[in-house]
């Protein structure tokens, strides 16, 4: 494996993971809605879990802003 090689399977981790992240959030409310018996404060809970989806959204489209504005400064 060479270095290009490597430095996409880097790059294509790094793009997975906010994908993961996002994923968990939504199970996580579906998991809330569905249990909405056992949570006492419901409407907290998904707000707290919006802020949460929110800004891990906003950095990764930060994150990949800024790695598209690096590939093209170094190409």
């Amino acid at each position: 494996m060479n270095a290009s090689e490597q430095g996409f399977g880097i790059i294509v981790a790094l793009l997975f993971l906010p994908l993961v992240q996002l994923v968990a959030s939504i199970l996580t409310s579906i998991w809330m809605g569905i249990r909405s018996a056992h949570l006492p404060d419901k409407k907290a809970s998904l707000k707290i879990l919006g802020k949460i989806t929110l800004w891990s959204f906003l950095g990764a489209l930060a994150g990949g802003i800024a790695m598209i504005v690096g590939f093209k400064m170094f190409n």
